[in-house]
């Protein structure tokens, strides 16, 4: 049936109506699809996020199980070396904990390392006749002596300890006994690990001489100004000792017209000898 020109106008009515509430949709279906978007990438942000303070949560409790890890076994060897350390010490009434805190103490006021502290303080309850208050001084020394030489706390205590036991210092003289390792080092070529590691090979063999650790250092001193290496200028000092504390040496040098032997029956300085060698040399003919 031909459509008249009402139902005409009313069809394009419903079609333009059709087509605004399709567009309407189009666009409220564009919109969705941004805001679906959006929260969709604010979503994978989020995520993101939460995934990243996951993994640093992870790696920070990683980290902390490993340092609690490290600081427990740290723990356990400073107490088992602490608890080694109680079995040297003569004085009674000294309990593990006043050992701990002695290395404890000195780590906190001298900045050298704190699982070194044990190890020495081993080493002067084990060689020494000292009681809690002597070790806690003498352990302060030697983490001085290592900081300011850049060596550790046991070498520099090996070294001064070997001094103070062989040449009779007390305790109170143990700043003397660095002090002249220090001038060793401040006008020889050698620094203190240096020192503190060869030293031992002379020291019996200045006592022996009757010469003073001073003079031994000064010798140690010369000698690494002229060329020799630490371990060579000990060597060649115990060396050159040994011959000044041998009779028959005594002997030839009486017999030269120089003393080795004081009034008292005491071996003079070997820089006094020198001197007197020196000065029968000087009237020789070329």
């Amino acid at each position: 049936m031909p459509l008249g020109t009402r139902e005409v106008l009313l069809i394009i009515r419903a079609r333009d109506q059709a087509t605004r509430v399709i567009a309407d949709v189009g666009r409220a279906f564009t919109n969705l699809e941004g805001e679906a978007a959006a929260s969709a990438a604010s979503g994978i942000k989020a995520g993101s996020a939460i995934a990243g303070v996951g993994i640093g949560l992870t790696a920070v409790g990683l980290t902390g199980l490993s340092f609690f890890k490290n600081a427990t076994q740290a723990a356990a060897d400073y107490n088992q070396t602490a608890a080694l350390t109680l079995t040297q010490v003569q004085q009674t009434g000294v309990s593990l904990e006043q050992i701990k805190d002695i290395g404890r103490d000195v780590a906190a006021s001298i900045p050298a390392p704190f699982e070194q502290m044990q190890a020495a303080l081993y080493d002067i309850f084990s060689s020494m006749d000292v009681g809690i208050d002597g070790a806690r001084i003498l352990l302060t020394e030697f983490a001085t002596a290592a900081v300011a030489g850049q060596t550790d706390v046991q070498t520099a205590g090996r070294a001064t300890i070997s001094i103070m036991n062989a040449f009779k210092v007390p305790i109170s003289d143990a700043n003397k006994v660095l002090d002249a390792q220090f001038a060793t080092v401040r006008v020889g070529v050698i620094n203190y690990q240096e020192l503190a590691s060869t030293i031992g090979r002379a020291i019996p063999s200045a006592v022996r001489a009757g010469q003073s650790y001073q003079a031994l250092g000064g010798m140690i001193a010369f000698m690494t100004r002229n060329g020799l290496s630490a371990a060579q200028a000990a060597t060649s000092a115990a060396r050159a000792l040994d011959l000044l504390s041998n009779p028959k040496f005594a002997k030839h040098m009486h017999d030269f017209g120089i003393e080795v032997y004081d009034a008292q029956g005491n071996i003079r300085p070997m820089v006094d000898v020198i001197h007197d060698l020196q000065a029968k040399f000087k009237d020789l003919t070329p």
